[in-house]
């Protein structure tokens, strides 16, 4: 969680994905804001179409929620 909050603002949008759930990133935006979002690849189709749900804001929702969540929405995609 600290290295989270340590992270720095940078020119363009910066992902940082989770080593602990896959699809789950912390997006640094330009303004500096922090937000956790899942993606994911749907079933249907040859490929799937990627998709991205939105957790919420990272100094609200910190990195244990942010994973049950993003767990939450994983296994719902994945039915």
């Amino acid at each position: 969680q600290r290295a989270m909050d340590a992270l720095k603002l940078t020119a363009d949008r910066a992902p940082y994905r989770s080593q602990i759930v896959i699809g789950l990133v912390l997006e640094v935006l330009p303004t500096g804001k922090k937000m956790w979002r899942v993606r994911y690849r749907m079933q249907s189709g040859r490929r799937g179409e990627t998709r991205a749900f939105t957790i919420g804001d990272a100094t609200i929702t910190k990195l244990d929620p942010a994973v049950d969540k993003a767990m939450q929405v994983l296994a719902a995609v994945q039915v």
